[in-house]
């Protein structure tokens, strides 16, 4: 028996949606490489381990991030203006 043809369509309209499911065994990228080997370095356990308060003092993703910006000399980008205010401008009224 064939689908009905509203599925059929819909099948075909949302697979772009559904995200392929990742590579097994697939090699990260050199540049996430290196974040996650410096991850790693720094010791942090997974926190689906730990309870809320250890969890929280691991090591995040932007701190192997600043480790490797500062090995290799590089300065953080210059901070940005607000978003409700990006020139500073004032909206007090005078």
């Amino acid at each position: 028996m064939k689908p009905p043809l509203a599925f059929t369509a819909a099948s075909f309209l949302l697979a772009p949606a559904i995200p392929a499911p990742a590579q097994q065994g697939a090699s990260p990228d050199p540049q996430i490489k290196a974040v996650l080997d410096v991850l790693d370095a720094l010791g942090g356990k997974s926190i689906a381990t730990l309870s809320p308060e250890v969890a929280r003092k691991q090591p995040s993703p932007t701190d192997p991030v600043a480790a490797l910006m500062k090995m290799q000399a590089k300065e953080w980008p210059e901070p940005v203006g607000d978003v409700a205010n990006p020139k500073g401008i004032s909206n007090d009224a005078e």
